[in-house]
This record gives structure tokens, sequence and C-alpha cells, in this order.
């Protein structure tokens, strides 16, 4: 298995159902549809190699592979907006 690839590691865990089918490549499609649908609701994805992924969570060991994130409305009592993001334990699924 090719180190650092989470491709090959996918490849490694699912086998085809028949010789014609790929499980892998419709797992990344189906992938991408979910993650364009977040993004048509304000929601944005940030692998760790993104340049806002943050930077805090970079220096954790155990850090997560995904944080979701999205604009919330104004804080009432400073009348900024706030950003919330979510961290995703993939390793559990």
């Amino acid at each position: 298995m090719e180190i650092g690839s989470a491709v090959a590691a996918l490849r490694d865990r699912m086998a085809p159902e028949d010789l014609f089918s790929d499980p892998v490549d419709d797992a990344i499609a189906d992938a991408l549809r979910e993650i364009a649908t977040w993004e048509r609701q304000g929601i944005q994805v940030l692998t760790m190699g993104h340049e806002c992924y943050p930077q805090r969570l970079k220096d954790v060991f155990d850090r997560p592979a995904i944080v979701v994130r999205t604009r919330a409305g104004a804080d009432a009592r400073s009348g900024r907006r706030r950003r919330r993001i979510a961290l995703c334990d993939l390793a559990g699924s």
C-alpha cells in the first residue's frame, strides 16, 4: 500500500462487487456530491492542508482530518459575525 494515500487505503479496504464496478471511484464521487451540497448551503470543508485549517489544530497530535465551518449570524452583543466550526472524527466510521 502506498504510504499517505487515502485512495490506496480505501482500495485496500473496499472490494469491488463485480469485475466492472469500482467502489472507490463511486465513494469519491458520492463524497464530492455531498461536499458540493454542503458548499451550496454555505458550509466549507477544510482539510489539514487547507490554508484556512485552524493553526491551533495543526499543532495537535491527533488532529481531525477535516473541519467544517459556516458563517453564523451576527453576535447580538458585539455585532460581529462569528465563525463556527465542527470537528469530524472519521476514524470511527
